[in-house]
């Protein structure tokens, strides 16, 4: 008999960008790692892309308890999460859900997403 352990792993999955080689790129999002990963131009962000329209420090996803929470960074294009059909600028902090739509600046697009991974121990 083997133990399951379930570990689940957050991503975020590129579905528009003017990067064309991150489209529908899975970047994982470890909140094991560190509970505050941080999204934007800069290479010493958690996630780091080359988009002109993405300030240096843009955002951040922080997990608190149970909630992850998304942050603009008063980056200068601004964060957003899609309501319904349109995109809400996010002012402050903002609960997120999983299959939330986020948009970074005024062209990447990313869905936030969770994987279970199953690992067996013998």
């Amino acid at each position: 008999m083997s133990d399951a352990t379930s570990q689940k792993m957050y991503y975020l999955v590129f579905q528009d960008s003017p990067v064309q080689s991150l489209l529908n790129t899975k970047v994982p999002v470890d909140f094991e790692a560190s509970s505050t990963v941080t999204v934007g131009r800069d290479p010493t962000n958690t996630i780091a892309f080359p988009d002109q329209d993405v300030s240096r420090h843009h955002a951040e996803l922080s997990m608190v308890g149970v909630k992850i929470m998304l942050k603009d960074l008063q980056s200068t294009n601004g964060t957003y999460t899609k309501e319904g059909n349109k995109f809400q600028q996010v002012k402050g902090s903002v609960p997120v859900k999983l299959k939330t739509i986020i948009k970074f600046g005024t062209s990447t697009i990313v869905q936030l997403v969770r994987e279970t991974e199953t690992l067996y121990e013998h």
